[in-house]
């Protein structure tokens, strides 16, 4: 049975004096169709217009569905029991929830399965029957039962273990996110890298594969997730730091041109650079006739060359 709207934007009463009738479809844009007495069908589906279940007992075999283009009389509601048979699904957009916020208490008995996309309830009682999962955004008006809505933000997990720590070649950072139930489903995982930990991550890339980082110097690694009911992670911040080029140091004798024959004793300097990588941890020397010798002696201060002939420091 298709029940339509004649468009006039007014109210038209259903009645089923109680019977049992086929599949009912209400499809009255722009009207209203309101119950006057409970009925028991194989499925109801409200596909346009308002419902006014008027605080009826409307019993389904097979399925109930409320589709995004269809609206319920939250009035009516009240005092409403809906017991399904099959599975429930209630549907609102993203923008313009559907919203099933009934002024007191109303029943909804399920059967098979029972999910809600974005929709907004108050006051609905489905402790008989399976418990309603919210899935994308939906709100949670109150004195809601058996409805399991997902109030915690999920968690991303990375298998980094060199974080604040410098090494020596690219890393590869592998993001797990997890949304503990009552769960709405991880709706994005994001990143985001600089050089100043300040980057917003929901402006970030969205996580596909494993991101590796590849820039010299000091990168934050920035992430988070968020659930389809719209609770969004903490940023999560890595430092990673990576120095794979060799530090260089040069040597300074003042006046004193290396090569050259000095009548005095020479005074070296010896100055170590490591540009944006981890910095000089110890510069060690030697000085030798025949340019052969291992450099280990620790540099802490400038050291002279007093000995005649040639020297040569390494």
């Amino acid at each position: 049975i298709t029940l339509a709207g004649d468009g006039n934007a007014d109210t038209e009463t259903i009645n089923f004096l109680d019977k049992t009738v086929e599949d009912i479809v209400i499809n009255a844009s722009g009207d209203t169709k309101q119950f006057t007495d409970g009925v028991t069908t194989d499925s109801l589906t409200l596909t346009a217009g308002t419902t006014d279940f008027n605080a009826q007992a409307i019993t389904t075999t097979g399925n109930l569905t409320i589709n995004q283009t269809a609206d319920v009389y939250n009035t009516g509601l009240a005092g409403t029991t809906l017991t399904v048979g099959g599975n429930f699904s209630a549907n609102g957009s993203n923008g313009d929830l559907l919203t099933l916020n009934a002024p007191s208490a109303w029943t909804l008995n399920v059967t098979g399965t029972a999910n809600a996309d974005y929709v907004n309830v108050a006051y609905s009682n489905a402790s008989g029957g399976t418990a309603v999962t919210p899935t994308l955004t939906c709100t949670n008006s109150g004195n809601n039962t058996n409805w399991l809505f997902d109030t915690e933000a999920p968690t991303t997990s990375d298998d980094y273990a060199s974080h604040n720590t410098w090494v020596t070649s690219n890393q590869t950072i592998t993001l797990t996110p997890t949304d503990a139930a009552p769960t709405s489903g991880i709706s994005w995982t994001k990143y985001c890298t600089d050089a100043e930990n300040t980057c917003t991550v929901s402006s970030g890339t969205s996580y596909t594969t494993p991101v590796e980082i590849s820039t010299e110097g000091t990168t934050y690694f920035r992430y988070a997730s968020q659930d389809n009911a719209g609770n969004t992670q903490t940023t999560v911040s890595k430092t990673v730091k990576i120095d794979k080029t060799d530090p260089s140091t040069t040597a300074d004798a003042g006046d004193y041109v290396f090569g050259e024959t000095s009548s005095a004793n020479v005074i070296v300097t010896l100055l170590c650079a490591d540009g944006s990588g981890s910095g000089c941890l110890s510069t060690v020397y030697c000085t030798d006739t025949e340019n052969t010798c291992t450099p280990s002696t620790s540099y802490s201060a400038p050291f002279i060359i007093s000995d005649e002939g040639t020297t040569y420091v390494r």
